[in-house]
């Protein structure tokens, strides 16, 4: 008898499973089915680039480019999403994002190709070597944007479980005092970086 029920409980599983994922299937094809399609282009006499040149300036120097068409009565289209950058030279590279970013110092152009039309994009690399790591440049907008120095954390008036930071970094000069000196340095290991305490409390 136990065993009857255990198969039919077993069954009903089995069949609810199967039906939730039919259930699932039909929703996304309804749900692909209603999806409208995109309007046709109109006819693109030729393709803008917006900017028309770059200029990059360090490793980390990485721009994106808007590719509109232009039709006809110089309306703009955004071809953005559907263009296709090529370059053959070694000065820079485009990821699969779109972002044109530097290798070498020197000149290269990028091919961008979009709706059956292409135009030139003429790069100068001034600098590919790598920054130095700044503490507002880098450190700072980190804390900020995971909201260690907001006033429900670390930047109230009296901070949280003795650290505090100036709030949202108004003092960067503070808030690199207080990671580095402050209770003797124990925040920061300066002899192995990886194990300072500043790395390993918030990588729990």
């Amino acid at each position: 008898m136990k065993k009857r029920r255990l198969g039919f409980l077993l069954g009903l599983v089995c069949l609810g499973f199967d039906l939730g994922l039919s259930l699932s299937q039909a929703a996304s094809s309804v749900a692909d089915t209603n999806t409208p399609a995109p309007p046709p282009l109109p006819s693109i006499r030729a393709l803008r680039l917006e900017p028309a040149t770059l200029t990059l300036n360090g490793a980390r120097d990485e721009r994106r480019v808007l590719v509109f068409g232009v039709a006809e009565g110089d309306k703009l289209v955004d071809l953005s999403s559907q263009a296709n950058f090529q370059t053959a030279s070694g000065e820079v590279t485009v990821g699969a994002d779109g972002y044109v970013r530097p290798v070498s110092k020197g000149k290269a152009t990028v091919l961008v190709k979009a709706a059956g039309r292409e135009a030139k994009l003429p790069v100068e690399v001034q600098d590919a070597a790598g920054q130095p790591v700044q503490f507002v440049r880098d450190v700072a907008p980190v804390l900020s944007k995971a909201g260690c120095n907001q006033g429900t954390c670390h930047g109230s008036a009296k901070g949280k479980n003795g650290f505090k930071l100036s709030l949202r970094g108004y003092d960067p000069q503070f808030d690199y005092q207080a990671l580095i000196n402050d209770l003797l340095g124990r925040r920061f290991n300066r002899v192995n970086v990886d194990e300072s305490l500043m790395l390993l409390k918030p990588l729990a």
